[in-house]
Formats: structure tokens, sequence, C-alpha cells
């Protein structure tokens, strides 16, 4: 094992920084984020294992955020109007859930 990786290990990189260091990604290709949920541009929506660890109410509000992108592929006045007519307390999910993503482990 050569300096770099055992350095990467020894200060608990993770797997994307050992990536980096063997040369296999750049640093910064790869962003991390508390991402519960995607839609791409053609529809197919994703959803992260993590929110089986978020009460069913979240649950509902993620699932009701990434079908509306499906309608409005951004963060738009209508996008939030599509999302209030499938979940009209998405304000108070959403803030929850902003709270409660902190808390969940990211492996």
């Amino acid at each position: 094992m050569d300096a770099k990786r055992r350095e990467v290990l020894k200060t608990g990189g993770g797997v994307l920084a050992l990536a980096a260091a063997a040369g296999i990604i750049k640093p910064g290709d790869v962003k991390r984020k508390n991402t519960v949920g995607s839609c791409s541009a053609s529809g197919r929506i994703r959803l992260n294992w993590r929110l089986m660890l978020l009460p069913p109410h979240l649950v509902d509000y993620v699932v009701a955020h990434e079908l509306a992108h499906r309608r409005e592929l951004n963060h738009s006045v209508r996008f939030w109007n599509v999302v209030a007519t499938l979940y009209p307390r998405y304000r108070e999910a959403r803030r929850e859930l902003g709270a409660l993503s902190k808390t969940l482990p990211d492996f």
C-alpha cells in the first residue's frame, strides 16, 4: 500500500478520497449530498435507501417532490405549485426533512 493510500485511510477519507488518490476521479467530480431523491430529465425517479429511516409523511413529501419534477424539472414557482397540489403541507415537511436529513447516516 502506498503512502498516499495509507494517509487517506488513516484520515478517514472514504472511498471517494481513495478513488481521487488513485487517479480514478478528480477531487470534486463526485459531490456527496444528503439527497434523498432525484428525477432525471427523462423522468426517471430515484429514491435513496435512507428514506426508510424517515417518518412516512416525509417519504410522501419526497415522492411528491420528485413526481412534481416530472412536470417541472426545476424549482420554480410553477414547480412548487405542483408540489402543493400533491402535498399541501410541503413547507412544513421540507423544513422537517432539512433538519432530519442532517442526522441520517451518509454511507
